[in-house]
Formats: C-alpha cells, sequence, structure tokens
C-alpha cells in the first residue's frame, strides 16, 4: 500500500522529487545526487534529511562517517519513489 501523504510530500519540493527518484536506480552519496539532477548540493542535503525523518530514505553506512555517506530508500520509500516516478 502506498502512503498517499508521503507521496504530497514528495512531489512538493522538486528537490525531494529528484532524490527519492534518484534512489531508484540505487544507493547514492548526496554528491552524486545533486550532480545527476544538477541541483545545488545543500538542497539535496537539505531534502534528505527531511526524507530520512520520514522514513522514506536512510543511512546505508554509520552515523560516524562524514565522507561517502551513502543513502537509499526504505522499504516503504521506494513504493513511495515509484508511485513519484509514475506521476512525472
Amino acid at each position: 500500500m502506498v502512503d498517499y501523504q508521503a507521496v504530497s510530500k514528495v512531489v512538493a519540493s522538486k528537490y525531494r522529487t529528484q532524490t527519492v527518484t534518484s534512489l531508484l536506480d540505487g544507493a547514492k552519496m548526496p554528491s552524486e545526487i545533486a550532480e545527476q539532477s544538477d541541483s545545488d548540493m545543500a538542497q539535496i542535503s537539505r531534502a534528505i534529511t527531511e526524507l530520512r525523518e520520514q522514513g522514506i530514505t536512510e543511512l546505508l553506512v554509520d552515523e560516524e562517517t562524514k565522507k561517502g555517506r551513502l543513502y537509499g530508500l526504505t522499504e516503504s520509500g521506494e513504493k513511495v519513489a515509484e508511485a513519484v516516478q509514475a506521476r512525472q
């Protein structure tokens, strides 16, 4: 079941939308998402933080890791991302 409240929150921001659709291809660092979407790194980082708080994305390495932090979609995040992509 897709959480349409979460889909609504994602599509309200182009940066959250770019982040979740980029992560459908697999785990990425924020810099890779920013480069792929031609977006500002700070905006992508903020979007990732918001998406983590909603349980859509997750950090795949230790919290202590400062460089090379990989993020991916949670199980429910994958469903949200697929619904977002289907709207485009």
